[in-house]
């Protein structure tokens, strides 16, 4: 199976991104907006895993992990620049 030639950082994700993506598959939106999000949300998934898993076999293992936490961290950086900006500038 290909899970066992994935590195880790890239199973981390790949792991994560299934469970995320699967909660695309709740909310109150119609079902055929649900299937299309989760689609959409599983293709990013597989996207990203190849592209860590590539990244880890050709550059080495820490720059995925760079990778890794980039794709984690950044938008908790953008909401909070979003949210100083608001209550900044909209009071």
């Amino acid at each position: 199976m290909f899970l066992q030639h994935l590195c880790t950082p890239a199973l981390v994700y790949l792991v994560l991104g299934c469970i995320g993506s699967l909660k695309a598959l709740g909310g109150s939106r119609k079902s055929s907006s649900k299937l299309m999000s989760f689609l959409i949300s599983l293709a990013s998934v597989l996207l990203l895993t190849y592209l860590l898993d590539y990244i880890c076999k050709n550059y080495g293992i820490t720059n995925s992990w760079y990778l890794l936490l980039f794709i984690f961290i950044m938008p908790f950086i953008l909401l909070m620049l979003i949210m100083t900006y608001l209550t900044r500038y909209l009071k």
